[in-house]
């Protein structure tokens, strides 16, 4: 039996003390405990949903980030330090981060999206037949107009 199992069966609430919580992320990042993640997962995704719509986000949008958010709880579990942060608190970053990330995304000039570079600048083809041979040359982005049509 393991430690959120034990856990478990003495709390008598979903949400549970903070140990509790905490546990459930260690269990998930060190035995990629799939029980423990739903029981994070049903804890967590309402209260992160409602966290977006009050930051702003639609509600559909608000399903996508929490989803999103927990793919990283899953991915970094194991990073996870109960005497830095609670359960809460960590969970929360994951989403505000993920908002974060997303809305920058959303943001971003084209000229700085690479399909835009490598359609209209033909970046790509050009550093490819540049950096195998070395070091980049000085002055290369200027030999090239890079710097000047990136910036117009």
């Amino acid at each position: 039996m393991t430690a959120p199992e034990v856990i478990a069966r003495q709390s008598s609430t979903s949400d549970g003390p903070p140990i509790y919580m905490s546990s459930l992320i260690s269990a998930v990042g060190s035995l990629q405990d799939r029980r423990a993640f739903g029981q994070l997962f049903n804890s967590f995704a309402p209260k992160v949903k409602g966290y977006l719509i009050t930051r702003g986000v639609s509600p559909e949008l608000s399903e996508v980030i929490a989803i999103e958010t927990f793919v990283t709880v899953w991915r970094t579990a194991s990073t996870y330090d109960p005497k830095r942060a609670t359960a809460a608190a960590w969970i929360f970053t994951k989403a505000r981060n993920s908002l974060i990330d997303r809305l920058r995304h959303e943001h971003r000039p084209d000229h700085f999206r690479p399909s835009a570079v490598e359609r209209d600048l033909g970046a790509v083809e050009y550093f490819d037949n540049r950096v195998p041979d070395g070091p980049a040359e000085p002055g290369l982005f200027q030999n090239a107009g890079l710097a000047a049509k990136a910036w117009t």
